[in-house]
């Protein structure tokens, strides 16, 4: 079953003009092709995240907590997620042993705890990435040139039909390809849509590991729920995430902020 085509503003992409974040150096080319179902697709899903605003947020300011699931004795932790663009990343975590800040930039991220700092791996952050703010996400992809977008069409996911849209994120790449290591789906996502409202419902990706010799991924999922209008943004306030189709955890937020004031230093890597 096919998607009915979405008649959108051609002015859309204007918007999109938020910088691409590369974890590894980019393939210097690639067979980029633009389904444009696809891109339909993307677009509305886009736009109902808007909620009618006419630009997207240039900061975001999220608070609120995070459940380990696999931990049945583990209790909520405090969050605070400070974002600029797609490339800065700040996360304060009110752990056991004090407020940590966890900082991406770019692709540098190391932990601060008071006076201590201390240099992350990829997998050691894979968790607060920018995969939790789907709009942000969505503009990423449809503001790049280094894009594969296919639609794969209507589909059922955990009881709910779904619009299955396939992305290939070259940047995320390197060339030339080692085919001694296991990373062929670096890069790979499946975005699944709700077809009455085009909001995302769940992200499939696979995320890096502490794999050296052959760099295995993992397979992630996030299920987007309990969306709210939130200054004119709609936003998912809960987000759920799987590890190898076993829950991990729960981020629940009770306020997202937009086009606040942060200041700059917050995502300063040293």
């Amino acid at each position: 079953m096919r998607c009915a085509r979405f008649g959108l503003l051609p002015c859309l992409l204007v918007l999109l003009c938020i910088p691409l974040r590369a974890q590894q150096a980019p393939v210097s080319s690639a067979p980029v092709a633009a389904d444009p179902e696809a891109v339909n697709l993307l677009q509305a899903s886009l736009l109902a995240l808007m909620g009618g605003t006419t630009s997207l947020p240039s900061t975001i300011v999220a608070s609120g907590t995070v459940t380990p699931v696999w931990d049945n004795s583990a209790v909520p932790s405090a969050v605070t997620i400070y974002v600029q663009g797609t490339a800065k990343i700040r996360w304060e975590e009110n752990l056991p042993g004090g407020t940590t800040a966890f900082v991406l930039n770019g692709p540098n991220a190391q932990s601060q705890i008071a006076s201590t700092t201390t240099t992350l791996r990829p997998y050691e952050v894979a968790a607060k990435g920018i995969e939790n703010f789907p709009i942000l996400l969505l503009s990423r992809w449809l503001s790049s040139g280094n894009v594969q977008l296919r639609l794969v069409g209507a589909e059922i996911i955990a009881g709910q039909t779904v619009n299955h849209v396939s992305v290939l994120d070259f940047s995320q790449r390197t060339s030339p390809r080692n085919p001694w290591h296991h990373d062929g789906s670096r890069g790979q996502y499946e975005m699944y849509l709700d077809p009455t409202t085009s909001l995302p419902v769940r992200l499939h990706y696979f995320q890096d590991t502490s794999d050296d010799v052959l760099f295995s991924l993992l397979p992630v999922d996030i299920v987007y729920s309990n969306y709210q209008a939130t200054g004119g943004l709609v936003m998912p306030f809960t987000l759920a995430r799987y590890v190898k189709s076993t829950g991990t955890s729960v981020i629940q937020l009770q306020s997202i902020q937009h086009n606040a004031v942060i200041n700059d230093q917050l995502f300063q890597v040293q």
